[in-house]
Formats: structure tokens, C-alpha cells, sequence
């Protein structure tokens, strides 16, 4: 990730993969893996169960490893995260349109820090009900905003992450689904403010 004076733009694949228990229970298991124009610098494994609790209203908990290079003692080094998450969904439906607001509670234990806090993303995404082709491409958009409840931040700072994304789904075949998509994410630098980062992506998602 770089801010040297230019848009910066970085490279993300998600894998992941679900599994239905029950018809109520579901467990995810997925891969993020980012890179900017000439390195690998980040690595997340998330593992989620989640307990439909009713059509609209659903809950998540799980944990996850997040591996990342970051510039330490004017050298580049690797630091681990633990990231224990707490997912709240809910969902509306209409004709055909399903829009889905996910709360994320995660409680981060990052190497090199002096304690842990707490970080909050509120994400809006909305489903279109349109299918092109026979692989049944549909578009959808949403917006994830992060709150960092960090000792010793300031209050103004806190805010510090807005992520736009727009992008199509398709499922060329049973129990795989494609997304590609770009995402504009908006970072909150100490030295020069909010900066943007253009990211395209493609994310696999198989389901069974």
C-alpha cells in the first residue's frame, strides 16, 4: 500500500468456502489475500459459524488470522493479528431486490501493539434481482464504514476507513459463484489524510 504522490492500487483474491450443518447452521471458511503493484503484503483466514435466526436476522462468530507487512524500525516486516469477530446480518427483500446490513464487532490483538480495542464495520450491500446469460450475471453495489476504538486515538481519527465496491456475480456452475468487482477504499493516513486505493478484485465462493 503506497502513498507516494499517486493513486495507489492494490490487488485482492477472497476465497471462500461454506458449508451447510443444518438448515439453520453454516460454517464459512475464507481466504483473503492482497498485493499492491509488486508484492504480497497481506493475508487474512477467517472461520465463521453462523445461526439463521429468523429470514431477516442472522448471527456470526468466529475468529481470524490476519498476517501483514508492514515497515517497522525503517525495515519491512511481517506482524500477526488475532481477530476474534462477532457478525450481526439482517435482511430485507422486495421484488426481487435484497438489501443486507452486516454489523462486525472484531476485538484485535496485533503484534507490536501495547493493548487490544476494539473496531466496528458497518457494511451495506444491495442485490439486484437481474440475471444475464445463461451463468445468471447479476450486478450489486455496497458501502462498509470502520470505526477504530483504539486507547490514545484521537477522536477525529477514529473513523479511518470507507469502502465502496460495485461488482457482478455469476454462477457458471452448481455450487460455485464469481464475483469480480472494483472497490475504491478510502484510508485515513496521519500524514496526509484520507487517501484513496483502487482495488480490482475476484472472489470464489464454493457452496455445498
Amino acid at each position: 500500500m503506497r502513498f507516494a504522490g499517486k493513486p495507489a492500487i492494490n490487488y485482492w483474491t477472497d476465497f471462500q468456502i461454506e458449508y451447510a450443518v443444518c438448515d439453520r447452521l453454516d460454517f464459512t471458511a475464507e481466504q483473503e489475500n492482497w498485493y499492491d503493484t509488486d508484492r504480497f503484503y497481506l493475508e487474512e483466514t477467517i472461520l465463521l459459524m453462523g445461526f439463521k435466526v429468523c429470514d431477516w436476522f442472522s448471527i456470526a462468530a468466529g475468529d481470524r488470522f490476519v498476517d501483514e507487512r508492514q515497515i517497522f524500525e525503517d525495515k519491512r516486516q511481517w506482524r500477526y493479528e488475532n481477530r476474534p469477530t462477532v457478525d450481526l446480518l439482517f435482511k430485507y427483500a422486495y421484488e426481487g431486490f435484497t438489501l443486507d446490513w452486516r454489523n462486525r464487532y472484531e476485538y484485535r490483538d496485533k503484534e507490536g501493539t501495547d493493548r487490544e480495542w476494539l473496531r466496528f464495520r458497518n457494511r451495506l450491500r444491495l442485490r439486484t434481482p437481474w440475471k444475464w446469460t445463461e451463468w445468471g450475471v447479476s450486478p450489486y453495489v455496497s458501502s462498509e464504514t470502520y470505526y477504530e476504538d483504539r486507547h490514545g486515538m484521537a477522536k477525529n481519527k477514529r473513523f479511518n476507513q470507507l469502502r465502496s465496491f460495485v461488482g457482478v456475480s455469476m454462477k457458471p456452475i452448481d455450487h460455485l459463484t464469481i464475483s469480480l468487482f472494483y472497490l475504491l477504499m478510502h484510508k485515513q493516513s496521519s500524514d496526509h489524510g484520507w487517501q484513496p486505493i483502487h482495488v480490482p478484485g475476484i472472489e470464489l465462493k464454493f457452496d455445498f
